[in-house]
């Protein structure tokens, strides 16, 4: 599952970000925040908006019970908008 979530601090585990994806679940509410693993040295803002992918676990999960209660495999933090945008405007200069 790939998904936008905003960083709301540093996990406990170095290397972790404390993010708050930015879905709701089945009954309304908002999906828990979760500590997520910032790939190649990434190191996001506090309040910066993230992209994560996070895998099923190994026991029959469905893709509506992942949106209705995330905790799947290894959430990794793989870009940021600020680092998308940043990457187009030097593209777009150059």
């Amino acid at each position: 599952m790939i998904y936008a979530a905003k960083v709301n601090g540093k996990g406990q585990t170095q290397g972790t970000w404390k993010v708050a994806p930015q879905y709701t679940r089945v009954d309304g509410t908002d999906a828990p925040e979760i500590e997520a693993f910032a790939l190649n040295g990434l190191e996001p803002e506090i309040g910066d908006t993230v992209f994560c992918a996070e895998g099923i676990n190994d026991f029959s999960q469905s893709m509506q019970m992942m949106f209705n209660d995330n905790g799947g495999v290894c959430p990794l933090i793989f870009a940021s908008l600020a680092q998308t945008l940043v990457y187009s405007m030097a593209r777009h200069l150059t």
